[in-house]
């Protein structure tokens, strides 16, 4: 998978403490491996250096999602986003339990339950328990993962990333084009390595659909950014 290369040619850039004989034989592989590879033109094996076709890669990649990163940035956001990602796996019955549930719904009902409230409440714990089982939970702990990963990957520091190869980089500045130049791999080794790491990954194409819902929804019904 290109991913897969993607992965290996930044491993083999940050070192991992390879030996001097297996680095040889891997540098041979991997320029077998991406000579045909939308990514080779990233690396110069020869020179040790980042082309600038790498700055321009994370450059439009920054481009797409930093409206995301500042909308994820928003601490108060968080507690929404993992409300809305449980109750977006619960039915209106569900939902009106919870509600029953809350501070506010108790409140009411202490005046018109008199002696019955507990009872009423242990039978809407109950009901609660009962609807919301092992499989729900589990996936709304997947969708909700997912989001907190993507945070990650979008809260990544793009702009110190990009200054290596431009120094007069703007924060949030889409429009000017930078003026990218090769910089040595080594220079990169840590960012890089922190990027591999907060790559978010999902085989369900449904996830992130689900995902980009609740991020819709908590913006207010507008997408954060674009989706095609």
């Amino acid at each position: 998978m290109p991913e897969d290369i993607f992965n290996r040619v930044i491993s083999f850039i940050t070192g991992d403490n390879e030996a001097a004989s297996d680095k040889d034989l891997l540098l041979k592989q991997l320029v077998k491996d991406v000579s045909q590879n939308k990514y080779a033109k990233f690396y110069r094996a020869k020179q040790g250096e980042m082309d600038i076709a790498a700055a321009q890669y994370f450059f439009n990649l920054y481009k797409i999602i930093y409206p995301l990163q500042l909308f994820l940035r928003d601490p108060a956001r968080d507690a929404k986003i993992k409300q809305i990602s449980l109750e977006a796996f619960l039915d209106k019955k569900m939902m009106d339990v919870i509600k029953r549930l809350s501070p506010d719904g108790i409140a009411e009902r202490k005046r018109s339950a008199g002696e019955n409230l507990s009872k009423l409440l242990q039978d809407d714990l109950a009901a609660l328990a009962a609807g919301f089982d092992s499989p729900k939970i589990a996936t709304a702990d997947r969708c909700y993962n997912l989001i907190m990963a993507m945070k990650q990957l979008v809260t990544f520091d793009f702009c110190s990333f990009l200054t290596k190869f431009d120094p007069e980089i703007v924060e949030g500045d889409s429009l000017t084009q930078p003026k990218f130049a090769p910089v040595e791999a080594n220079i990169l080794t840590g960012e890089l390595a922190l990027f591999s790491s907060v790559i978010p990954y999902s085989e369900e194409e449904d996830d992130w659909k689900t995902v980009f819902e609740i991020i819709k929804y908590c913006k207010g019904g507008v997408d954060v950014i674009p989706l095609t």
